[in-house]
């Protein structure tokens, strides 16, 4: 272990010092915007003029408040082309300028996960300097890539009500994909699963382009995210390209960031028994038949903040969760005859640092710890003091680098970090004691 655990700083600290080398080589004026490149979105194209013609020379300049920096902005090459990317997903303005035409402005053009919108466009000629405004015009099909997919953008994770309680609930949004049975939080320390068209297994889970999920091949899904810090997820089911290693369902998830202005968000939310129906009748209960274990209580606090470090050049975005509930074990009693309790919860914790270098030089990194906790095994026959403790931290993190140069280079290197761990403990409790309804065990 001390080996590979050498091997891997001597890898991290080779890619250090190259990105560093490779951040003193002079830039082209394109900016890197920033985004995982496995997930990157974007915008190209062609510019003529009236006749049909190719025109070089075009400023092709896009903003939007999903960008970091004021703006990026591209030139069209010999043949009239152009690229804007890596972006990170939103809704963009785009303006087409050049001397003796007419300014064409392209507005609400939406960025979603992996979209690379086409815009194609024709220059008229102008006396006087005038602009052009189109709206409502976005681009529906991505030219780049022929996948089956569904895109998920943060105003459907807004206002759908089962958005809270994760993927695994709104991936019953995605036609032909089927998740865990999720109702308030139900299966929060459970696996998450996925099957497409009935499939089950070789999924790939990426969250910013790191694989998110166990590697192997049976695998039915990932891990759990911090949900309320998703600004967007794309969801491939079939006819995927390269990128895509398996069969299975691809599940590409893409983190809020920091920007220029700071802003922030925070959730709370809870139920008790109080809240909860029963479907069993009087004859059901004479005949033995209890129902389901009574929820005591659920509970959600969450909170996410971000915004600059230096304008226009560094950023951060930091969350935290913790989402819980205690419910009934069924027949399990302390010796006073109070209900013993299945306790659940699992805390969150997220940063993120975005840091754009250099115009064409970006760098990028965040870490995510999701942890299971659960305090479970007491039945009719076996007593509170031999429940066991279930204790489950899966760590995510990455770091990347990205250099853009003019219309046709684009490079990223990113290095990813994926760990699970699960370990049992005996509770150690005397006959008959109480442990805290919630929260670690000590």
């Amino acid at each position: 272990m001390a080996s590979l655990n050498r091997r891997a700083w001597a890898r991290s600290a080779s890619f250090i010092v190259l990105s560093i080398l490779i951040n003193l080589l002079p830039t082209a004026e394109t900016a890197s915007a920033g985004q995982a490149a496995a997930s990157a979105a974007g915008i190209i194209g062609q510019i003529t003029d009236g006749t049909g013609a190719v025109l070089p020379g075009v400023t092709v300049t896009a903003t939007s408040p999903a960008l970091q920096v004021p703006s990026v902005t591209a030139v069209t090459d010999a043949q009239g082309e152009y690229r804007l990317t890596p972006l990170p997903i939103g809704l963009y303005t785009v303006v087409y300028e050049l001397a003796g035409f007419q300014n064409l402005r392209r507005e609400n053009v939406r960025l979603t996960v992996g979209f690379v919108a086409k815009l194609d466009l024709a220059l008229n000629l102008g006396a006087v300097s005038e602009t052009i405004t189109v709206s409502g015009a976005s681009p529906l099909v991505d030219v780049t890539n022929t996948a089956t997919r569904t895109e998920l953008t943060r105003e459907q994770l807004d206002v759908l009500p089962t958005s809270r309680d994760g993927l695994k609930a709104f991936m019953g949004q995605v036609p032909g994909v089927r998740s865990n049975l999720e109702v308030g939080t139900s299966s929060l320390t459970d696996g998450v699963v996925y099957r497409a068209y009935g499939q089950l297994g070789e999924s790939w889970n990426m969250l910013e382009g790191v694989l998110a999920s166990s590697p192997d091949v049976n695998s039915g899904g990932g891990s759990h995210v911090e949900f309320n810090s998703i600004e967007g997820t794309r969801v491939q089911t079939i006819g995927a390209n390269a990128e895509m290693p398996r069969r299975g369902i691809l599940v590409d998830a893409i983190l809020k960031s920091g920007g220029n202005d700071f802003h922030g968000m925070a959730n709370v939310y809870g139920s008790s028994g109080a809240l909860e129906a029963t479907n069993v009748s009087d004859e059901q209960r004479a005949a033995g038949v209890k129902g389901a274990q009574k929820l005591h209580t659920l509970r959600d606090v969450s909170g996410n903040f971000g915004g600059r470090i230096i304008r226009n050049k560094l950023w951060f975005f930091a969350a935290a969760r913790w989402e819980g509930y205690d419910r009934e074990a069924l027949d399990a009693f302390y010796d006073d005859g109070s209900p013993i309790l299945l306790n659940t919860w699992m805390p969150y914790h997220l940063e993120k640092v975005s840091y754009q270098a250099t115009p064409g030089n970006r760098f990028t990194g965040f870490y995510h710890v999701a942890t299971d906790n659960q305090r479970r095994g007491a039945s009719k026959f076996v007593p509170a003091e031999s429940r066991e403790l279930a204790h489950g931290p899966v760590t995510l993190a990455k770091g990347e680098w990205q250099h853009v140069r003019g219309n046709s280079l684009v490079v990223s290197a990113q290095s990813g970090y994926y760990h699970y761990d699960y370990d049992y403990h005996s509770m150690r409790q005397a006959a008959g004691s109480r442990p805290p309804i919630s929260g670690r065990c000590t």
